[in-house]
């Protein structure tokens, strides 16, 4: 382990290469890994210069301090004096434990078992790798630049050493197979003047990060992407990526507006992603380096290669896709729709039936208003202009808009709705909805004539189209803490000691549930909704116990394990005595200024209700000011009963409470409700003014040119988890946590970078609030880390020390739990059908998991994703993952109803026999890994289980 040291008394004459050598000189040869020489702001006469220096070693840092501790350490005339440095020039320095030089690397594709085509060679290569690099790195020079190859060992498939006969060669070859293509990184050479680039005051063992860009594919023919072998010639005595295009099958995705009406088309449709070869998201430094000067606004091979993608589109056989527009999460993810014009309908018709964009003259928001008609939609029906009506906004009289984005729904037609959304046992109290170029959401009104009433505030564009979509509804949501929350309570009064009684409370009703029916059954709850908390239900109401029937065993300890992973990375701590709603308006003004009506269900499936009074702590995320946390009060309001599992605002006040939560408004956003008075802040500060900066107004039609531009920039400008980050380090260390300048100035940043999708304008970040060392419970491996003191520190050392425990269905488990009292007469009849559907089934969900990367039966069933492929998140594809299993599982349900009708129809004894064949099938030891041979994946248990079908043993 190294060290670094402040050495001074340097002559102002002397560069970083003499200090580098004179230092070595005592230490020894090779021992400095870095160093810095700089001057003093103000140079006199017997100015002298200083030097950090980093050491690769301790031992070698201790030889240079003796030295100068018997005051003979000197430099020309001058004697230098030593003291500790504060941090690292590099932190955590990438030594390589290997390398070899004078390397040959070809890279090609294998046309038989031995022979490579090659594509590209390279001479006088140097290779870098180690335990702990996770990494190798190929040094190349071409036509006098140097490049980088940075392979990750999970991009390797397989690795191959060839030894060709002696007589022939006695040179090796290590094949690497790769499924994704190495990050290709150009190096900059340093420029002179520049304190922080000079060679003069720099000296550096190896390149540092900062010196190396990302680029593109830089040989011939793009021979890197193209290339599935990296062969290294070693001597005997030793989803579009920069550099390749990935194509990947048809997903199950959430319809919108536009897929749904142009589906005859639906093969022309391509939904394109920009990442690196990780398939990680594409950072901004990537298409835009940083100097250490911060004035550097370069734009590197990478923001090229993105911007011609969207200009001149991607082809694929005989189609040619061209950009047609990107919704609001796409942007986040850096993903667009692409389609392939055909006579009669092009990219450009489809944007000019989706509605009037002309009089909007902002990038932002034409792109913003173009991608509301990609939102994950589903479709109800259609309601006539006569049918609808527009009400006025409300004001009350200040410049707020206290009805920014909430409309009305007669409760008639909320039932009509609630019916095509497949509700069939109520209608929710709010819809979030779109409807031509509306947008935002309609809350039920029982004095209400008209389907919708819609204000002006929700209109956007103009639209001829009369369908009204349902993005999401009001429900019974579960509210969990996170780190954001926790942080903004703490500032504002709340002791760390509630946060972990909270925790460690949530972390006994995870180990009792199990073992526990009863807590089993409370934490379903918990569960995302859908047909595998049904089996779950039905299975323990039969009697089943939690630890010992396997199908259950392992989904109830996967959403342990899932909810003790989001405890470690997020602190998000289930409270029992809270919701999270989306919120509405008051339209009986009623409510006062600092007065909420909350009205909640028990259960998810519970009919019961219970109205909420006293004090309630209300909140959004993101939020990252103390004035973001609200303290209302919540009373009970007759006249809005009927509106349950919403938060209701007042329409009355000096300012919007929704928009004193973090600059939110009604048009679909949910609201972390709490009335635990424990977690009621003592104090309340003023909100922050969240007023978005003005947009930029074009003096012409926007154009599509623009708005690629424009997402290309969002890529370069893109700083919400940057700001984040360094909100949560600041709270950290700084005794006024939230409260202290630093984060106050990211809190506004953050707003400025949240409107950006919207006006344009970018989060510029000061160099005094970059981040230099990060709090352990953010798990920044690669960086420098210390121990935080602060609540969230303690909750991360805690529950770390729970793990989780899967058992998987061993042959064993198969032996101990199968289940003789589930085995009926007649059941041999069906055991052919049944191996026949079960391998179906298995091959169909196994394919489901190797696509997503999951990796157990349990993750992809329940929802509760442990981890994935880096081409996915849990975030942006856990709707797509629910669609398909839900696809299969209504596939194996359709199986099971295939059974011949006699004249009295289908018997219970047959229905129980074909069951119980399916349950021996899957169950029984002796087929137990029969179904996944030349696979490498577990034994699949979840065929035989469906609603219904669970008997009391």
């Amino acid at each position: 382990m190294g060290r670094t040291i402040q050495v001074s008394g340097f002559a102002l004459t002397d560069s970083a290469e003499y200090v580098k050598d004179f230092l070595e000189r005592i230490a020894g040869a090779g021992t400095i890994y870095a160093l810095k020489l700089r001057h003093p702001k103000k140079i006199t006469a017997t100015s002298k210069a200083f030097a950090i220096v980093q050491f690769q070693t301790q031992e070698s840092a201790s030889l240079v301090e003796n030295v100068a501790q018997r005051n003979v350490l000197r430099s020309g005339r001058f004697y230098l004096k030593v003291r500790p440095a504060d941090r690292d020039i590099v932190p955590r320095p990438r030594i390589a434990m290997f390398s070899l030089d004078d390397a040959v690397l070809h890279l090609g594709c294998l046309v038989k078992e031995n022979i490579l085509s090659g594509l590209f060679s390279a001479r006088n290569v140097s290779v870098q790798f180690g335990f702990d690099m996770k990494k190798i790195y190929f040094y190349i020079s071409y036509n006098l630049i140097k490049y980088k190859l940075e392979l990750s060992y999970e991009s390797i498939w397989e690795m191959q050493l060839h030894r060709p006969p002696a007589y022939r060669s006695r040179t090796k070859f290590l094949l690497f197979q790769v499924q994704a293509a190495p990050k290709i990184y150009e190096l900059l050479p340093r420029r002179s003047g520049l304190m922080y680039e000079d060679p003069f005051f720099n000296w550096f063992r190896d390149d540092t990060d900062e010196q190396w860009t990302r680029t593109i594919d830089f040989t011939p023919s793009a021979s890197i992407g193209q290339s599935s072998i990296l062969c290294l010639e070693v001597p005997q005595q030793v989803q579009v990526t920069p550099a390749k295009v990935y194509f990947y099958g048809p997903e199950i995705n959430v319809s919108n507006r536009v897929v749904r009406h142009f589906s005859a088309d639906l093969d022309n449709f391509l939904r394109i992603s920009f990442v690196d070869e990780d398939c990680e998201k594409l950072r901004s430094v990537d298409l835009s380096p940083r100097s250490a000067s911060g004035n550097d606004a370069r734009r590197t091979a990478l923001y090229n290669r993105v911007l011609s993608v969207l200009s001149n589109g991607i082809s694929i056989g005989d189609k040619h896709f061209e950009f047609l527009a990107f919704s609001s999460s796409q942007l986040r993810d850096n993903s667009a729709w692409m389609f392939a014009s055909r006579p009669g309908l092009t990219a450009s018709d489809i944007r000019k039936w989706m509605g009037d964009f002309c009089n909007i003259r902002n990038v932002a928001k034409y792109a913003a208003r173009l991608g509301q008609s990609f939102s994950s939609s589903t479709e109800t029906l259609k309601v006539h202009k006569y049918e609808v009506e527009e009400i006025p906004d409300i004001t009350n009289g200040t410049k707020y808009i206290f009805s920014d984005g909430v409309g009305k729904i007669s409760a008639n037609f909320a039932l009509e709705v609630a019916m095509k959304c497949k509700l069939k046992r109520f209608a929710p109290s709010v819809f979030q909805i779109r409807y031509g170029g509306y947008k935002g959401v309609v809350a039920v009104d029982p004095r209400s004539n008209r389907k919708l009433s819609l204000r002006k505030s929700m209109s956007k564009f103009q639209s001829e189209n009369i369908t009204l979509d349902v993005l999401a509804y009001s429900k019974y949501q579960p509210c969990f803490l996170n780190r954001q929350l926790i942080t903004l309570l703490s500032t504002l009064g709340v002791s760390g000691n509630v946060f972990e009684l909270k925790q460690e409370e949530a972390v006994r009703q995870l180990n009792r549930m199990v073992t526990e029916p009863q807590a089993a059954s409370e934490a379903i709850e918990l569960m995302p909704m859908g047909e595998v908390t049904n089996v779950v239900k039905e299975l323990l109401s039969c009697g089943y116990q939690p630890d010992h029937e396997p199908y259950l065993s392992t989904l109830l300890q996967t959403f342990r394990a899932s909810k003790l992973l989001e405890l470690k990375t997020k602190s998000r701590i289930f409270i029992k005595h809270g919701r999270a709603m989306m919120g509405c308006l008051d339209e009986t003004r009623t409510l006062n200024y600092g007065q909420v009506f909350i009205q909640a269900s028990n259960r998810a499936d519970d009919h019961d209700k219970f109205v909420v009074t006293g004090k309630v702590v209300v909140a959004k995320n993101p939020c990252l000011h103390p004035g973001d946390v609200r303290v209302l009060h919540a009373v009970d309001v007759p006249d809005l009963h009927h509106m349950f599992d919403c938060v209701v605002f007042p329409q009355q006040g000096p300012r919007p409470h929704p928009n004193e939560c973090s600059g939110s408004d009604l048009d679909g956003d949910i609201y972390f409700v709490s009335w635990d008075q424990s977690l009621i802040p003592r104090r309340m500060v003023d909100p922050m003014d969240y007023t978005p900066a003005p947009a930029e107004t074009l003096d012409h039609d926007v154009t599509i040119e623009e708005i690629e531009e424009y997402f290309t920039n969002y890529i370069v400008n893109e700083s919400l988890g940057i700001i984040a980050n360094a909100h949560v380090v600041f709270a950290d260390k700084e005794p006024l946590k939230a409260e202290s300048e630093p984060c106050k100035e990211l809190a506004k940043l953050f707003s400025v970078a949240v409107d950006f999708p919207k006006t344009g304008v970018p989060a510029l970040i000061p160099p005094e609030l970059h981040v230099k060392e990060y709090p352990d419970f953010m798990e920044k491996l690669d960086k420098v880390t210390y121990e935080s003191s602060g609540v969230i520190g303690r909750l991360y050392r805690e529950i770390k020390k729970h793990t989780p425990h899967i058992k998987h269905f061993t042959r064993d488990v198969a032996r101990r739990s199968y289940d003789t009292d589930l085995i009926v007469d007649g059941y041999e009849d069906y055991i052919s059908e049944a191996i026949e559907f079960k391998e179906e089934y298995d091959f169909k969900l196994g394919n489901l998991m190797d696509h997503y990367g999951i990796k157990s039966e349990a993750e992809i069933i329940s929802g509760c994703i442990l981890k994935m492929a880096k081409n996915f998140t849990k975030s942006s594809d856990a709707d797509a993952i629910r669609l398909a299993v839900r696809s299969l599982r209504k596939e194996a349900r359709s199986w099971f109803s295939e059974m011949s009708t006699g004249e009295d129809g289908i018997s219970q004894d047959a229905i129980e026999a074909k069951a119980s064949a399916w349950y021996h099938v899957t169950y029984h030891p002796q087929y137990w890994g029969s179904y996944n041979e030349g696979y490498d994946r577990p034994h699949l248990i979840s065929f035989p289980w469906k609603p219904g079908q669970a008997r009391k043993t």
